[in-house]
């Protein structure tokens, strides 16, 4: 028997499965391939540009903020004040720096989405760790000049008011801080407050050497509170941006791979179309990731840790992004071999005078994702239709026969359907009496029109009308 056969559909299923995996690999495994990720990069280098932007103006903000504090005090907490601003300052300013020439240079090497944000969290901690380290030496300089300047015996009283007047200078400056209010917001007043309350008690009874140590407390805990708040900032800025990075190209990726090339560009496919609206709900729910980082960064509830929770909804929408794709292409494929089967049953019962009726064969509703109906007449009206039907959930297809208008009797009908077994199976299709179970490459189920009649319920009734209707 010459012409196509079940068993070349078979070969050409795994030939099938070859480009499927490879259209995989090309569209799922990272953001290589056909989609140009060069607008996602941009809009991710520019939001980077804004960010540290921002963050300039308001260490520009806080600068001026200082200043005017610095220049009401007096004595020698106008320079440890000063010192540790600072300190403060350079540190900030050289995390934001090395975060800005890390999130482009990063940007350049992306592969896929977990393994980047993976990738810049580690780089982040590395960096950050370097950064701290190498301004320890200056704030524990500063620790050690404080206790020096407590230790001497002249003057006290001047230096505790001193001391005093400028540390509540430096309480209200960083008390308007928004990292502080952020993350520190009760502690000045529930922490510091009662130590500076001391100090003053202590003045206020002359016991002026009390009070320096006092102050010496509060100055002491007031700046490491800045420090343990910067750090808590720059935690929280390392993951933000790494997260803003991550929804920024991730939503522009969407954006740009709404449609898919198959077949060396011969096939175009609509990811929408092909997963019934999905691909759009996960666009939707990506821009609503993405505004929630950009709308609530400055809400003082806006923790690190749903930072944390947005980047892994991110990474989960990932994951979805290439179930989606893989379905998609999978769907394509097994669209394409319901169309194919049907080439293979229109031959193999042309043999026994059978042929497709005017406009008798076709997808259900000209919708290439679903049920492909063919319909076929024989020389003496008997009608056959076959109808290969789609599970969109294991995305197989399952095929069944049924005939209508068949005059002749019981004996005579079994003997036809004996001879349609023999030309079907002469491509390939073999059945039984209890429907045939054929697993190779998505065609599922085989059922012969016996079993069809008995059960009843494997056509659904939609499609019995359309196939009446042909």
């Amino acid at each position: 028997m010459s012409g196509l056969k079940w068993s070349d559909i078979v070969d050409g299923a795994r030939h099938v499965k070859d480009k499927v995996e490879k259209s995989i690999r090309n569209f799922v495994d990272g953001f290589q391939a056909s989609v140009d990720l060069r607008k996602a990069i941009s809009q991710t280098q520019m939001e980077s540009r804004r960010q540290m932007e921002i963050t300039r103006q308001d260490i520009e903000k806080e600068r001026k903020a200082h200043q005017r504090s610095l220049e009401k005090m007096q004595g020698e907490i106008r320079e440890m004040a000063e010192r540790h601003h600072q300190a403060m300052e350079e540190q900030r300013n050289a995390f934001s720096e090395a975060q800005l020439q890390q999130r482009e240079a990063i940007l350049s090497e992306v592969s896929s989405l977990k393994d980047w944000t993976s990738e810049q969290l580690d780089r982040h901690d590395a960096k950050f760790e370097a950064i701290t380290q190498r301004h320890e030496k200056k704030i524990n300089q500063l620790e050690d000049d404080v206790q020096r300047f407590i230790q001497q015996e002249q003057g006290q009283e001047q230096r505790a008011a001193d001391l005093i007047s400028g540390i509540e200078l430096m309480m209200d400056e960083f008390q308007a801080k928004a990292a502080i209010q952020k993350f520190a917001p009760n502690d000045i007043q529930e922490d510091i407050r009662p130590i500076l309350n001391h100090a003053i008690s202590n003045f206020n009874n002359r016991d002026f050497q009390s009070s320096l140590a006092r102050s010496q407390d509060a100055f002491l805990q007031l700046t490491r509170l800045d420090r343990k708040v910067l750090q808590k900032q720059m935690e929280f800025d390392r993951l933000y941006n790494t997260t803003l990075d991550a929804a920024t190209t991730f939503l522009e990726m969407v954006r740009e791979n709404r449609k898919i090339k198959l077949e060396e560009g011969a096939y175009v496919a609509e990811l929408d179309y092909w997963t019934r609206g999905q691909y759009s709900e996960l666009e939707k729910t990506a821009q609503q990731l993405k505004a929630k980082l950009e709308t609530e960064k400055e809400s003082p509830g806006f923790t690190t840790e749903k930072v944390r929770k947005i980047l892994e909804q991110l990474e989960t929408q990932e994951e979805e992004r290439r179930t989606l794709i893989r379905t998609t292409i999978e769907r394509v494929y097994s669209s394409h071999k319901r169309a194919q089967l049907a080439d293979l049953i229109e031959r193999a019962l042309g043999t026994q005078n059978f042929r497709v009726v005017n406009q008798g064969r076709g997808f259900e509703g000209n919708d290439q994702r679903g049920s492909y109906l063919i319909k076929l007449k024989a020389g003496d009206g008997a009608e056959i239709v076959a109808v290969i039907t789609p599970n969109e959930k294991a995305n197989t297809n399952s095929l069944s026969f049924n005939t209508y208008k068949d005059k002749s009797g019981e004996g005579a009908r079994l003997g036809r359907w004996e001879e349609l077994k023999k030309a079907l199976g002469a491509y390939g299709i073999a059945f039984d009496n209890a429907g045939a179970s054929v697993q190779e490459e998505g065609i599922r189920e085989l059922y012969d029109v016996e079993g069809l009649i008995q059960e009843g319920k494997l056509i659904p009734e939609a499609v019995k009308h359309k196939a009446r209707m042909m």
